[in-house]
């Protein structure tokens, strides 16, 4: 019986040894990959690797929710977002790191390299620790700065993905670490459309007040300065409201489920710094409605008592706009032109055969519109023929190289 007891304990020894050292096997796997990613090239001491062993576990990203029924799975929806984001291998000049990776084993395995608490390795080692201890201080020196910058861009690409003046907007706030945790955690808020019912032209419209998360940690509501659209009389700053209909016209024209938060930051943002492209009636402007730089259409402004509404978005080829003007005077286009060759909305510029034929390009260039085929880079072969129908409609003799009706008919029977 003493002689199973010992065997036993024997064997148990064993077991706990192969299990320590298939764990210790693991950990140095992992090691070695974080610091490959880092751009840390030959060997690395598998001193280095069991000081990763003892770093404290950093549960990262960390998220704090208080929230319940519809608003927890929104603010449900928006971490697994945000945990994406922080999770994809990120732009940084020395190699695929991704912001948690460089947060939750990066930051903390600094920590525990302080001789305090990293025991020193034996001399025949010290040379080649010495050695990645120095590129990883390296490392860190060189990219800090970009890996804090690059947290914010996560949060802000997702909480922008997400939030919409029609449904719901999100903040997202840095917290200190609770009593004995060593992370900072990130609150994540919702805040619920703000709506007002006006009335305009004798009937009562619902719209919803315009504001976006632009620094991701407060609410930021849209104003407009009379003076900026030439109304006479003491400045005065208006709120901006945006009527339903032209969240709609606004979604149909510039298409893209994945684009209906930026969709709602854009037009924001196109208020920031407005832009009158046309005056009409007395109270009713159009203004420009812009990505960064690159104007994509137009939103009809009216004046209604104390409140600037948005009351229909019009893509740059729709009638009422300069480029539509242009698109007539020049080309000949009319609206029913513009409807036939579907040319009032942003898809037909990105995925069309217009964008591969050079001419075409040129025609629409000179009336203002040419950088639509550019907005977003093209990718794949195109999803709708049209171009040869264009060209008919202008005119124009068939471009060289360009397939026969008959090769394009065969080609869409084909898929």
């Amino acid at each position: 019986m003493w002689g199973s007891s010992v065997a036993d304990k024997r064997a148990r020894r064993k077991r706990r040894k192969e299990k320590h050292q298939l764990w210790q096997g693991k950990v140095h796997a992992k090691g070695v990959e974080i610091f490959r990613k880092m751009g840390i090239q030959g060997n690395i001491p598998h001193h280095m690797t069991r000081i990763l062993g003892r770093t404290p576990k950093i549960h990262f990203p960390s998220f704090r929710i208080e929230a319940k029924g519809k608003e927890l799975e929104a603010l449900e929806e928006l971490r697994s977002d945000v945990a994406d984001e922080l999770a994809a291998p990120g732009k940084c000049s020395e190699g695929p790191l991704s912001v948690a990776e460089y947060f939750g084993t990066i930051v903390p395995y600094i920590h525990r390299l302080d001789p305090k608490l990293a025991p020193l390795p034996d001399d025949d080692e010290w040379d080649a620790v010495g050695d990645t201890i120095g590129k990883i201080g390296d490392f860190v020196k060189k990219t800090g700065e970009f890996w804090i910058q690059e947290l914010g861009y996560c949060m802000q690409r997702a909480v922008i993905r997400n939030s919409r003046i029609d449904w719901r907007l999100f903040t997202v706030t840095f917290e200190e670490p609770y009593p004995g945790e060593l992370n900072t955690a990130f609150r994540l808020r919702s805040s619920l459309p703000e709506t007002r019912k006006i009335d305009v032209d004798g009937h009562s419209r619902l719209a919803y007040r315009l504001g976006a998360t632009v620094s991701v940690k407060a609410l930021e509501w849209a104003e407009i300065d009379t003076q900026a659209l030439g109304i006479s009389g003491p400045p005065r700053k208006l709120p901006v409201y945006v009527q339903s209909h032209a969240l709609e016209r606004l979604r149909e024209r510039i298409e893209g489920r994945t684009l209906e938060g930026h969709r709602h930051m854009w037009l924001f943002m196109s208020f920031k710094e407005p832009k009158v492209t046309r005056r009409e009636k007395d109270g009713e402007f159009l203004l420009e409605f812009r990505w960064s730089t690159t104007r994509l259409g137009h939103v009809l402004v009216t004046i209604v008592n104390d409140v600037a509404l948005v009351r229909t978005f019009l893509f740059l080829t729709m009638s009422g706009t300069p480029e539509a003007t242009r698109l007539r005077q020049k080309l000949k286009l009319a609206r029913k032109d513009i409807d036939r060759f579907e040319l009032a909305s942003l898809n037909t510029f990105l995925v069309s055969d217009l964008r591969d034929d050079p001419e075409l390009v040129r025609m629409f260039d000179d009336c203002g519109i040419g950088h639509l085929f550019t907005f977003i880079p093209a990718e794949g072969e195109p999803e709708m023929q049209i171009a040869g129908e264009l060209r008919r409609h202008f005119g124009l003799a068939p471009r060289a190289g360009a397939p026969s009706e008959d090769e394009s008919a065969a080609d869409a029977a084909s898929t």
